[in-house]
């Protein structure tokens, strides 16, 4: 994906030429790691230690919240229903809980008509 801006001037910018020819320049940053512009930690002359691909792999295996990447069978397993089952109960809720809230409007109408018939008796007695 290009991104191409038109500048102040009306000067065409590609930022990802931009980006892609600074990627080996050393970035300021506010770790204590010398890192590049890629996100690879670099020595002081600026020879790739751990590119940032190495350290993403790293974080998603250390990571608790990271994504895990598991068959249907072992969900299964894991969770104790198939997602057929899971879907299934899903629908079952919204579907209970539709029928809840058509109960509740049908119950709420009721009462707006029961209020309205003592109004028209008072203004009739009136």
């Amino acid at each position: 994906m290009a991104l191409k801006y038109k500048s102040y001037r009306g000067r065409d910018v590609d930022a990802q030429n931009i980006l892609s020819k600074n990627t080996h320049i050393r970035a300021i940053t506010n770790t204590s790691k010398i890192m590049n512009a890629r996100g690879d930690i670099i020595d002081k002359r600026g020879n790739i230690i751990k590119s940032a691909e190495s350290i993403a792999a790293e974080y998603q295996k250390t990571s608790k919240t990271s994504v895990k990447q598991m068959s249907l069978n072992e969900l299964q397993k894991e969770i104790g229903i198939t997602p057929a089952e899971a879907i299934k109960k899903i629908k079952e809720a919204k579907a209970a809980e539709l029928a809840k809230r058509e109960e509740k409007t049908v119950e709420e109408t009721k009462s707006n008509d029961s209020i309205s018939q003592t109004k028209r008796k008072i203004i009739e007695e009136d």
